[in-house]
Protein backbone atom coordinates (compact mmCIF):
# COMPACT_ATOMS: atom_id res chain seq x y z
CA UNK A 1 0.00 0.00 0.00
CA UNK A 2 1.26 3.46 -0.89
CA UNK A 3 -0.17 6.27 1.20
CA UNK A 4 2.77 8.61 0.94
CA UNK A 5 2.53 11.89 -0.90
CA UNK A 6 5.14 13.99 -2.53
CA UNK A 7 5.80 17.65 -2.02
CA UNK A 8 4.83 18.28 -5.63
CA UNK A 9 1.46 19.98 -5.67
CA UNK A 10 -0.31 23.10 -6.94
CA UNK A 11 -1.06 24.91 -3.68
CA UNK A 12 0.38 28.42 -3.59
CA UNK A 13 -0.19 30.69 -0.57
CA UNK A 14 -3.15 28.64 0.67
CA UNK A 15 -4.96 28.43 -2.64
CA UNK A 16 -5.00 26.91 -6.09
CA UNK A 17 -5.90 29.25 -8.94
CA UNK A 18 -6.98 27.41 -12.07
CA UNK A 19 -7.77 28.18 -15.67
CA UNK A 20 -8.54 26.27 -18.81
CA UNK A 21 -11.65 24.67 -20.12
CA UNK A 22 -12.88 21.21 -20.80
CA UNK A 23 -15.95 19.38 -21.93
CA UNK A 24 -17.02 18.39 -18.41
CA UNK A 25 -17.11 21.75 -16.62
CA UNK A 26 -20.02 20.84 -14.32
CA UNK A 27 -18.17 17.76 -13.05
CA UNK A 28 -15.05 19.87 -12.52
CA UNK A 29 -17.10 22.45 -10.61
CA UNK A 30 -18.62 19.75 -8.37
CA UNK A 31 -15.18 18.33 -7.57
CA UNK A 32 -13.82 21.78 -6.74
CA UNK A 33 -16.81 22.45 -4.47
CA UNK A 34 -16.19 19.19 -2.60
CA UNK A 35 -12.58 20.07 -1.81
CA UNK A 36 -13.46 23.71 -1.04
CA UNK A 37 -16.02 22.40 1.44
CA UNK A 38 -13.15 21.26 3.66
CA UNK A 39 -12.24 24.90 4.14
CA UNK A 40 -8.46 24.94 4.38
CA UNK A 41 -7.25 25.40 0.79
CA UNK A 42 -9.28 27.56 -1.60
CA UNK A 43 -9.56 26.37 -5.20
CA UNK A 44 -10.78 29.16 -7.45
CA UNK A 45 -10.58 30.48 -10.98
CA UNK A 46 -7.56 32.47 -12.05
CA UNK A 47 -8.01 36.24 -12.29
CA UNK A 48 -5.95 39.06 -13.76
CA UNK A 49 -4.61 39.62 -10.22
CA UNK A 50 -3.45 36.03 -9.54
CA UNK A 51 -1.04 33.53 -11.03
CA UNK A 52 -2.45 30.39 -12.59
CA UNK A 53 -1.36 27.37 -10.53
CA UNK A 54 -3.32 24.69 -12.40
CA UNK A 55 -4.55 24.33 -15.96
CA UNK A 56 -7.38 21.99 -17.05
CA UNK A 57 -7.54 20.51 -20.54
CA UNK A 58 -9.02 17.61 -22.53
CA UNK A 59 -7.51 14.93 -24.69
CA UNK A 60 -9.36 12.24 -26.64
CA UNK A 61 -6.98 9.33 -27.07
CA UNK A 62 -7.69 5.60 -27.06
CA UNK A 63 -3.95 4.82 -26.99
CA UNK A 64 -3.61 6.13 -23.41
CA UNK A 65 -4.52 4.06 -20.36
CA UNK A 66 -5.56 6.90 -18.04
CA UNK A 67 -8.83 8.77 -17.72
CA UNK A 68 -7.31 11.65 -15.75
CA UNK A 69 -3.75 12.81 -15.27
CA UNK A 70 -2.28 15.38 -12.87
CA UNK A 71 1.18 16.62 -13.79
CA UNK A 72 3.33 18.83 -11.60
CA UNK A 73 5.73 21.21 -13.29
CA UNK A 74 8.07 22.79 -10.73
CA UNK A 75 8.56 25.96 -12.81
CA UNK A 76 5.51 25.99 -15.07
CA UNK A 77 1.77 25.73 -14.45
CA UNK A 78 0.62 22.29 -13.26
CA UNK A 79 -1.98 20.49 -15.38
CA UNK A 80 -4.94 18.20 -15.06
CA UNK A 81 -5.84 16.49 -18.30
CA UNK A 82 -8.94 14.37 -18.68
CA UNK A 83 -9.23 11.79 -21.42
CA UNK A 84 -12.64 12.12 -23.04
CA UNK A 85 -12.19 8.75 -24.72
CA UNK A 86 -12.87 7.20 -21.30
CA UNK A 87 -14.93 9.93 -19.65
CA UNK A 88 -17.51 9.75 -22.44
CA UNK A 89 -18.24 6.18 -21.30
CA UNK A 90 -18.80 7.16 -17.65
CA UNK A 91 -21.82 8.69 -15.99
CA UNK A 92 -21.72 12.10 -14.30
CA UNK A 93 -20.92 10.65 -10.87
CA UNK A 94 -17.87 8.71 -12.07
CA UNK A 95 -16.64 11.69 -14.14
CA UNK A 96 -16.91 13.89 -11.04
CA UNK A 97 -14.89 11.27 -9.16
CA UNK A 98 -12.11 11.48 -11.75
CA UNK A 99 -11.90 15.26 -11.27
CA UNK A 100 -12.05 14.89 -7.48
CA UNK A 101 -9.22 12.34 -7.59
CA UNK A 102 -6.98 14.48 -9.82
CA UNK A 103 -7.62 17.57 -7.69
CA UNK A 104 -6.56 15.49 -4.70
CA UNK A 105 -3.16 15.14 -6.37
CA UNK A 106 -3.03 18.92 -6.86
CA UNK A 107 -3.63 19.16 -3.10
CA UNK A 108 -0.64 16.82 -2.48
CA UNK A 109 -2.56 13.59 -1.87
CA UNK A 110 -1.02 10.46 -3.38
CA UNK A 111 -2.64 7.44 -4.95
CA UNK A 112 -3.56 4.75 -2.44
CA UNK A 113 -3.18 1.06 -3.26
CA UNK A 114 -4.74 -1.36 -0.80
CA UNK A 115 -5.63 -4.37 -2.98
CA UNK A 116 -6.88 -6.58 -0.17
CA UNK A 117 -8.69 -3.71 1.63
CA UNK A 118 -6.71 -4.48 4.78
CA UNK A 119 -6.21 -0.88 5.85
CA UNK A 120 -9.40 1.04 5.07
CA UNK A 121 -11.85 -1.63 4.01
CA UNK A 122 -13.73 -1.54 0.71
CA UNK A 123 -14.05 1.83 -1.01
CA UNK A 124 -11.37 3.43 1.13
CA UNK A 125 -10.67 6.68 -0.64
CA UNK A 126 -11.29 8.79 -3.70
CA UNK A 127 -7.49 8.63 -3.94
CA UNK A 128 -7.57 4.89 -4.62
CA UNK A 129 -5.44 4.36 -7.72
CA UNK A 130 -8.04 2.71 -9.96
CA UNK A 131 -11.25 4.38 -11.17
CA UNK A 132 -13.34 1.21 -11.06
CA UNK A 133 -12.39 0.46 -7.45
CA UNK A 134 -12.88 3.77 -5.68
CA UNK A 135 -15.74 5.93 -4.45
CA UNK A 136 -16.59 8.96 -6.52
CA UNK A 137 -16.49 11.47 -3.70
CA UNK A 138 -14.44 12.47 -0.72
CA UNK A 139 -14.55 9.97 2.17
CA UNK A 140 -13.51 10.18 5.81
CA UNK A 141 -10.08 8.73 4.99
CA UNK A 142 -9.60 11.45 2.35
CA UNK A 143 -10.54 14.10 4.90
CA UNK A 144 -8.08 12.60 7.39
CA UNK A 145 -5.27 12.63 4.81
CA UNK A 146 -6.14 16.17 3.71
CA UNK A 147 -6.25 17.47 7.28
CA UNK A 148 -2.93 15.76 8.03
CA UNK A 149 -1.35 17.65 5.09
CA UNK A 150 -3.00 21.00 5.71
Amino acid sequence: MDVSSSDLYSVDAGEIRWDGSNWYSSERTSAISSWNGLGTIYIGPDTVYTFEDLHFSDVNRSDLTWDGLYTNYPVLTDTIQVNNYYLDKYDTIVRTGVFTHELGHALSLADIYDPDYSIYGPWPSVMYGYTDARPNGITSSDIDNYEFKW
